[in-house]
């Protein structure tokens, strides 16, 4: 299980759909695929409880982005998964000790975008360059690659890019 920032805040089922700006249907739906299951307590059963961090709520708000703009909920939670692998090994290299430690963490001072190229390919860019890609799972027997990103994202028929403080913080 992957390590993640100490959390302050918890929040009801209610209260994350409201600050994703989802309905509370569309949450479970997302709960329910595993796009972003509730790190804090998942539902047991009927009349059971789910809780969501602060940063399952950033994730949330990338998952309706995602959405929104028509990526499939396998695809939204490979790429969060991918998000959150990126978050932990840029903290690694030499230089980017201030990156977050998870999404809720993300700060407009400090922008870190999000590239989803020709659905099949996610990268993240800091104000220092760009870092490595992976192919998403569908491709899982490619390794990940740290060396041609830009040449890659120039040559994408189909680019989205993210700025994820702004959709973190919105």
């Amino acid at each position: 299980m992957r390590k993640r920032a100490p959390q302050a805040e918890t929040f009801s089922h209610q209260e994350t759909a409201k600050l994703a700006r989802l309905r509370p249907r569309e949450l479970i739906y997302l709960a329910e695929r595993s796009v972003v299951p509730p790190s804090l307590q998942d539902a047991r059963g009927r009349g059971s409880v789910r809780r969501y961090s602060s940063d399952d709520v950033a994730a949330l708000k990338l998952a309706k982005l995602l959405r929104d703009r028509g990526y499939e909920c396998k695809t939204v939670g490979e790429i969060i998964a991918l998000v959150r692998a990126f978050l932990d090994e840029l903290r690694s290299i030499p230089g980017h000790e201030w990156a977050p430690a998870c999404l809720s963490e993300v700060e407009p001072s400090k922008p870190v975008w999000l590239h989803v190229v020709d659905g099949t390919f996610a990268a993240i860019e800091t104000e220092r360059g760009l870092g490595p890609y992976a192919h998403l799972p569908a491709n899982r027997n490619r390794p990940v690659v740290k060396n041609d990103t830009k040449e890659l994202i120039e040559q994408a028929t189909d680019r989205l890019v993210i700025n994820l403080a702004k959709v973190v913080n919105a």
